[in-house]
């Protein structure tokens, strides 16, 4: 690109013959313009050259300061050691090292603005401590008071107490001693902060003490500075300083209708730079044309980066950049890239928080801190097993160990459970210091290093490196806050990636692009809050202190960002600008006022487009799997052959009979393919194990008397023994949770208990009314043949049922249902005008007992008419069971509906349809995601 900045630069450079290169030094914003700026150097010179010395401003600040760049993990410790001595020393208790993170990074950042901008420390802490003082003195103010004074002052606060306020003023009373301990202790250990670094060097040079300064400059006759922008004051002394000692030359990217224009705030610092650092050489690099600029309306993240992609098919790949405001559109982007893009260079970082490493890092810590002294907590367990990381790694074991757990109901899980595993072994190793927890995670990393993908190694590198540095350190705090501290470090680092630096797409972030043109730019989350980011500063330096200091505030952040827009789109051929249209939570849908500006104050012949590639099912459309050979093979196959495991045969039931009547669709996922939801350990007693309670408890109660008369007098007896009613609840209550018999129920679980305890006691008392009886049978399991007219011939189907109790009072046998849930249609089953919702399913418990009916008409056939009783034990409290006759016409007309049904499944050109959009059937249906509903 012959007309961009750093061309021209390098052309002018090697068309004057009065520098030598190989003696002169050139400075840069960033490793990647440099990059760019010896590519184009070798451009420029028809014949071979050497390369001159090349440095970023912070690479340069670090050779000619004495201090080495202290690692962020370090700098907050000693900064907490040193507020812990400063509070210690005024008798004053300081936070813990875990709750002091988050603050140290804020107090850090602002020690550095400080010395970058070379304030007066003193005066400037001394200043904050009598405002926050004044500021939190108003007690005698009514809120329209306060609110005056806040808007004077920008930092009136509320008084909330003298214990909070005296914590508040606290902090700000030992700024000063901080700042000063802070900066010995570092001075004593050799390393600093970036801005204690820059300002060593610019005082050093405002005192006349550069003799260590020309000593690492020397050799160099010139020193150049390109495309720099936001000088602090420690830069400027730094630039005076070259300027005056070696001959120095320096370039500002400060060209176009945009960037010159006073009302713009990209300008802000143009008219102060080119007077007082001018250039050597004249550049030609002035643009006629305007851009052309798209600016595309996307309704979603995934939208921008397809959007991103369309463009990129049409552009190619040579002097065309993607920048990224929002690093969490990288993985959508990089997944889009069409194929005609063979090489993509990204020179952004990606934070480690958004890699699947991060949450197997979460799920480790969280495995680790609830354990228990019996072994893993259930639930730690089955998130890491399923993690994609540990199934790629041990793929059976994984699968095979969480269906153990799941089947044992194991809370607790042992850690033996994993001995025969090597991997699973160290991954799940119970840890009991914090110095042990190091070496683990390290273990676990390097251990799973070898089966992660290329780009997941590069964040569990990332991590490894952060825990073996914490390990080094040797910080003691406990596992808890070690957990939060790697956190909180790992949420703010990021993993670069790299590539061909010099060809190929370029993916950038913002201030990857300075100094570097493009032909055409892509910048995707141009959306105001995002691109110009909203500045929500961390600082304890009220914004008029701040001002008032010259310290950077957010009009300067503001300034920065303008620049960074406008120069990119200045010699651009084509540009796209792609927003977030969505107005959904945080997300205001409002592009960004960089887009406003170029349209309305520039003029800008701008295309706009808007794109919606929201997935949405269709309503109305009834999905539905066609019966073909295959489908009916898994048919017959399902139902008509034995099961190898047993030999029995799959069998028809009134639950699966209701869910065909109901969604055929889902009829085929559930029964003959075979999805299901997936089963979980339970800590608590569910419905089903609630009801199963139940149900064995009467069961077992009423063992004595199977096949016998049941007297009042009996019954009365059972009910009064209530230790005989609660040891059998906790019995099976323990059964269910797959417990040894015996084990003391929780508090929760005993409540449970207690429930069931009270409904076993209300159907006895029913029975009691209800009685003298002979009860016949309980939990009695069903399963019979009935024809079926298949493909023309008739086929027996197998029809199963398990009738909850069966009993007789002087004429037909009672089949009786509990029910421990809701009953929506309790005695209705059999009353002439229902009949046909019963056989429609609508009433399913209805339908339930006419199959329980079937079956036993099947079993017995002499055996025609039937007493039905619905127990609904929830409201036996205060009513009692009825009973409905149900005549032989009435089993031998559902029996023919039931025959119909079982025909109509086997019937090859009826397929499996989906209900219609909307109905009742689709809410709590596990296979709607399948179909779309």
């Amino acid at each position: 690109m012959e007309n961009s900045f750093l061309y021209q630069i390098a052309k002018a450079y090697t068309a004057q013959k009065d520098a030598d290169l190989r003696r002169c030094l050139f400075v840069f914003p960033s490793r990647r313009s440099a990059l760019f700026f010896q590519k184009y150097l070798g451009q420029c010179s028809s014949v071979p050259v050497l390369s001159p010395d090349i440095i970023t401003i912070g690479d340069l600040f670090a050779r000619l300061s004495p201090y080495g760049r202290g690692d962020k993990v370090q700098l907050i410790y000693i900064l907490w050691q040193m507020y812990a001595r400063v509070c210690g020393g005024r008798g004053r208790e300081s936070e813990g090292f875990d709750s002091f993170v988050s603050l140290g990074e804020a107090v850090i950042a602002d020690f550095s603005d400080v010395d970058k901008y070379m304030a007066d420390a003193s005066k400037l802490f001394a200043h904050i401590k009598d405002l926050r003082e004044l500021d939190s003195g108003y007690d005698f103010l009514d809120d329209e008071q306060k609110k005056a004074l806040k808007q004077f002052w920008g930092v009136v606060v509320e008084n909330k107490g003298s214990q909070q306020k005296e914590k508040f003023l606290g902090m700000w009373e030992i700024l000063l001693d901080l700042y000063a301990s802070f900066r010995e202790s570092l001075a004593g250990k050799g390393i600093a902060y970036e801005g204690m670094l820059q300002r060593e060097v610019a005082e050093r040079i405002l005192h006349g003490e550069t003799g260590g300064i020309k000593a690492s400059l020397a050799g160099y006759d010139r020193i150049v500075v390109v495309g720099q922008n936001a000088l602090c004051k420690c830069e400027t002394a730094l630039y005076d300083y070259i300027k005056a000692e070696f001959d120095g030359d320096f370039y500002w990217d400060f060209y176009g209708e945009c960037l010159t224009d006073p009302a713009n705030k990209a300008s802000y610092f143009i008219k102060n730079y080119k007077g007082r650092y001018p250039s050597k050489y004249t550049l030609s690099a002035e643009n006629d044309s305007r851009p052309k600029v798209t600016v595309v309306a996307a309704s979603s993240a995934v939208a921008q980066a397809k959007v991103a992609a369309a463009e990129l098919a049409v552009a190619g790949e040579e002097s065309t950049a993607v920048v990224l405001p929002d690093e969490n559109l990288l993985m959508p982007l990089l997944n889009s890239i069409p194929e005609n893009i063979r090489h993509v260079n990204v020179t952004m970082g990606y934070g480690l928080h958004n890699s699947a490493t991060a949450s197997l890092m979460d799920m480790l810590s969280s495995l680790q801190l609830n354990k228990h002294s019996a072994g893993f907590y259930h639930k730690d367990v089955t998130a890491l097993l399923n993690h994609p990381f540990i199934r790629t790694v041990s793929p059976e074991n994984s699968v095979r160990l969480k269906k153990d757990i799941v089947a044992s109901n194991e809370i607790i899980v042992p850690a033996e459970r994993f001995a025969e595993d090597e991997i699973l072994c160290v991954v799940f190793r119970p840890v009991t210091e914090t110095a042990g927890v190091y070496d683990w995670q390290m273990e676990v990393l390097q251990t799973l290093a070898p089966s992660l993908p290329d780009i997941e190694k590069e964040f569990a590198h990332g991590y490894y490196t952060s825990v073996s540095h914490m390990k080094d350190l040797a910080i003691p705090m406990e596992m808890r806050t070690y957990f939060k501290f790697l956190r909180e470090i790992t949420s703010r680092l990021t993993v670069d990636f790299r590539g061909e630096p010099l060809s190929g797409l370029q993916v950038m972030g913002p201030l990857e692009v300075r100094a570097i043109d493009f032909e055409t730019l892509i910048i995707l989350s141009v959306n105001e809050g995002v691109f110009p980011a909203k500045q929500q500063s961390d600082s304890l330096i009220p914004y008029n202190v701040r001002r008032g200091f010259g310290l950077p505030t957010v009009e300067l952040f503001d300034s920065i960002a303008a620049y960074h827009f406008y120069r990119s789109i200045y010699r651009a051929k084509k540009v796209v600008l792609i927003y977030d249209s969505r107005t959904k939570g945080m997300l205001s849908g409002e592009e960004s006022r960089f887009v406003k500006q170029l349209k309305y104050h520039y003029g800008f012949d701008m295309d706009f487009r808007s794109v919606d590639l929201e997935i949405k099912p269709v309503d109305g459309v009834v999905r539905s799997v066609e019966k073909t050979p295959e489908v009916l093979r898994q048919l017959h196959n399902h139902f008509f052959l034995p099961r190898e495991e047993d030999g029995k045969y799959n069998a028809f039931s009134a639950s699966s009979l209701i869910s065909y009547i109901n969604c055929p669709l889902k009829f085929y996922y559930s029964q003959v393919v075979g999805l299901a939801e997936e089963d979980e350990v339970s800590e608590e007693v569910d419905a089903g194990q609630f009801g199963n309670t139940f149900h064995h408890t009467m069961e077992e109660l009423y063992a004595p008397v199977k096949g016998k008369e049941v007297t009042r007098e009996w019954l009365k007896g059972v009910a009064a023994n209530a230790a005989l009613i609660s040891t059998t609840v906790a019995k099976y209550l323990n059964k269910e949770l797959k417990r040894q018999e015996g084990s003391e129920l929780s508090r929760r679980n005993q409540i449970t208990a207690n429930l069931v305890t009270e409904l076993v006691k209300a159907t006895l008392r029913n029975d009691i009314a209800y009685a003298p009886f002979t009860y016949l049978a309980s939990e009695l399991r069903l399963e019979k043949e009935i024809p079926v007219m298949i493909d023309g011939r008739p086929q027996n189907v197998h029809l199963k049922g398990f009738v909850d109790r069966l009993d007789r009072k002087g004429g037909a046998p009672r089949i009786c249902d509990y029910k421990t849930g809701s009953v929506a249609e309790a005695n209705s089953y059999t009353a002439e005008t229902q009949l046909a919702k019963v056989f429609s399913g609508e009433l399913k418990t209805s339908y339930q007992l006419l199959v329980y009916a079937l079956l036993l008409t099947l079993d017995n056939p002499s055996q025609k008419e039937y007493e039905l009783a619905v127990y609904d034990v929830k409201k036996l409290f205060d009513s009692y069971v009825e009973s409905r006759y149900c005549p032989p016409e009435t089993v031998e007309a559902f029996s023919a509906s039931v025959q119909e049904i079982l025909s109509e499944i086997f019937n090859p050109d009826i397929p499996f349809r989906g209900v219609e959009a909307g109905s009742d059937a689709c809410k709590y249906c596990p296979a709607k995601a399948i179909c779309g509903r």
